[in-house]
C-alpha cells in the first residue's frame, strides 16, 4: 500500500512547564511566624506565647479568605446532603420493614382462617380483609418506591452541582 503525504498524520507533542502558584501574602506571613516560633528556643515563655498569639491571628486571617470560606461551606453542604439522604433511606427502610411485617401478619391470619375451615361467609370476609390489606400495603410500597426515586434524583442533582 502506498502512503501519501495526505494520509500521514504528524503528531507533535507540546510540552509545558508547571510553575508553583504564588501563595497568598498572609500564608507567607503565617509561615514566617511559624518558623520564628519554632526557632525561638532561647526566648522566654511570654515571648513564645506572644508569637503563638500572632500566629493564630494570621491563621484566622487565612481562614477568612474567600476561597477558604467557599471550600469550608462546600464541604458542609456535601455532608448535609449525605446525612439527609442517609436519613431518608433509613426512613424508607423502616417503612418497608413495617410493610413486610404487616404483610406477613396478614398472610398468617388468612392461613389460620383457611386451616380452621369455618363457614363460607367468614372465610370470604377474611379473604376480603386480606385483599384490602394487600391493596393498602401495595399503596404504601409504591409511596416508598417514589420516595426512594425522589431521594436518588435529589442526591444526583446535588452531587452534580
Amino acid at each position: 500500500m502506498a502512503t501519501s503525504a495526505s494520509n500521514l498524520k504528524i503528531f507533535s507533542h507540546a510540552r509545558s512547564i508547571s510553575l508553583p502558584t504564588s501563595s497568598h501574602p498572609l500564608l507567607a506571613s503565617a509561615d514566617e511566624h511559624l518558623r520564628r516560633l519554632k526557632s525561638s528556643e532561647g526566648a522566654s515563655a511570654c515571648q513564645k506565647l506572644d508569637g503563638l498569639k500572632n500566629l493564630y491571628e494570621y491563621l484566622d486571617d487565612v481562614l477568612q479568605l474567600p476561597l477558604n470560606q467557599q471550600e469550608v461551606s462546600g464541604k458542609w453542604d456535601e455532608e448535609e446532603v449525605i446525612l439527609d439522604v442517609s436519613l431518608r433511606l433509613l426512613d424508607i427502610c423502616g417503612a418497608v420493614k413495617e410493610i413486610y411485617s404487616q404483610m406477613k401478619e396478614s398472610v398468617q391470619t388468612l392461613e389460620s382462617s383457611l386451616r380452621r375451615k369455618r363457614s363460607g361467609d367468614h372465610l370470604a370476609n377474611e379473604v376480603e380483609k386480606y385483599m384490602f390489606s394487600k391493596k393498602q400495603l401495595n399503596k404504601m410500597m409504591c409511596k416508598c418506591y417514589k420516595e426512594l426515586k425522589r431521594a436518588e434524583k435529589n442526591c444526583s442533582i446535588k452531587k452534580d452541582c
